[in-house]
């Protein structure tokens, strides 16, 4: 259940924000997504956040993706395809995928999860501290956890609480709309190519491993990571990044009824 940065097809979410090993945050990012708030006071959008990922996709090279998070919205795109992107309108609560190439948006609408999980499970987890070189960012120590099933690891987080709070908030709602939209695929799938884990962490509990802080670190065993590399504060994005491009064709995707 993994989704790209193009959301080519209704996988799991692009969040998992998989990381293991990385570099020390810094305050001071390049700012691919925007600019200074105060050289940008005209710009039309509330100030920000820019975070950049490594990232690092099963049989695919590791590249680096920019997030900008403010108020009202969050935008993701890959570091050199700019005109594709994930542009998450935080409040009509909506995701929209664009793909410069097909001059197409998915549009994803908000979906209330109201079925029970087809596979039975009871998802733990273990915490120790981290060595991530982190603490002096808030005063706080980093903590790695795992999530499991039965002796299975489903995923692991380096995750520091108090860290960056609206860009975790952002990230919740994200993934609260995605697991809405993965759920109703749920009954047209058949059991045998369910995965616990997958549901466990993209749609019953999605949000569980984001109460424990910012994720400056994720990973899975299938060979996803992500870890952050560089963030920077009180950035304005221009105003056209925050937009829909026109003359592109909008989609749902609609799943089949079961006869």
């Amino acid at each position: 259940m993994q989704m790209n940065l193009k959301l080519t097809g209704v996988a799991a979410c692009l969040l998992l924000l998989a990381a293991c090993g990385g570099e020390t945050v810094r305050d001071s990012a390049e700012t691919a997504t925007g600019q200074n708030a105060d050289a940008s006071a005209t710009a039309g959008s509330k100030p920000g956040t820019v975070l950049v990922f490594h990232e690092k996709e099963p049989d695919n090279e590791a590249h680096r993706v920019v997030f900008f998070v403010n108020a009202d919205f969050m935008r993701i795109n890959d570091w050199k395809e700019v005109d594709d992107f994930i542009l998450f309108d935080r409040q009509q609560n909506t995701i929209f995928n664009v793909v410069k190439k097909d001059r197409t948006v998915l549009v994803i609408k908000p979906r209330t999860v109201d079925i029970k999980s087809p596979l039975p499970y009871e998802l733990h987890e273990t915490k120790e501290k981290s060595a991530a070189t982190v603490k002096s960012v808030n005063g706080s120590d980093a903590y790695h956890y795992s999530y499991l099933i039965g002796d299975r690891v489903c995923y692991d987080t380096v995750s520091l609480d108090g860290y960056l709070d609206e860009v975790v908030a952002a990230i919740k709602e994200f993934r609260t709309v995605l697991a809405g939209e993965h759920a109703k695929t749920i009954g047209n799938t058949p059991v045998e190519m369910l995965d616990a884990c997958d549901l466990a962490m993209n749609i019953f509990e999605p949000n569980r491993y984001l109460e424990k802080g910012f994720p400056l670190r994720e990973w899975d065993g299938r060979g996803y990571q992500r870890f952050l590399v560089d963030v920077r504060g009180g950035i304005v994005a221009d105003p056209e990044l925050l937009k829909l491009p026109e003359g592109y064709q909008q989609y749902e995707i609609k799943m089949p009824t079961s006869p």
